[in-house]
């Protein structure tokens, strides 16, 4: 019995889950401006449903443990995948910069205490939302090494948008490769504040260099 309860609760939960990135996805393309928006949504859902369905979800009190456990892939996605991408893209495809500030507005602003935030709720907003909810939910029927490519591939066409198809093929590789370190991060700790983070101080790290280096 409590093995069909189960069952139907993983169903249930799943179909939760498809609703809530088919909202998001609508927001998104109403309006990029709602991104903020639609990052409160996987957030509000994770805690709210894991308080529901009494889940054990990892407090911030466990960061410093997470960080030590995987500080070598944290450096790896916020200095080095960003800087190698910021010197090819700035070396053989300049053009990238004008694509990356259209699809993401928000790097036209200056940096200040809402950037901050806004960077901060997309970074976790995202991480709940597919690593946390989606990776976490995939990997209970799929191993790790599919969990999390398909998990990243979701991830990156979240981040589709209109342009010369070369670029939007760069760009999107581009965000396949940090999603898989996330994932890499998140399949580690089974925390989303250490993959937040990292995803936080990658793109702080990115916003730089499109700003000071293209």
């Amino acid at each position: 019995m409590n093995l069909v309860t189960n069952q139907e609760r993983n169903t249930r939960s799943l179909i939760e889950v498809m609703a809530m990135f088919a909202i998001m996805a609508v927001l998104l393309a109403i309006d990029k401006g709602l991104a903020t928006l639609a990052g409160f949504i996987p957030i509000v859902y994770f805690f709210v449903e894991g308080r529901i369905r009494k889940r054990h979800l990892p407090g911030p009190n466990r960061l410093i443990a997470g960080l030590k456990r995987s500080w070598y892939w944290i450096v790896l996605v916020a200095i080095g995948l960003q800087t190698l991408d910021a010197y090819v893209f700035h070396a053989y495809f300049p053009e990238m910069a004008a694509h990356l500030k259209a699809r993401a507005p928000v790097l036209e602003s200056g940096l200040d205490v809402q950037l901050l935030i806004t960077f901060l709720v997309a970074a976790l907003g995202e991480e709940i939302a597919f690593r946390g909810v989606l990776q976490e939910r995939l990997g209970w029927y799929l191993r790790p090494y599919f969990a999390i490519p398909l998990a990243s591939l979701l991830f990156a066409l979240m981040h589709l948008s209109e342009g010369d198809a070369l670029i939007v093929g760069l760009d999107l590789t581009s965000v396949f490769v940090d999603s898989l370190v996330f994932g890499i991060i998140y399949h580690q700790t089974k925390n989303v504040w250490v993959s937040g983070l990292a995803h936080l101080a990658a793109n702080l790290v990115a916003y730089f260099y499109i700003v000071n280096w293209f």
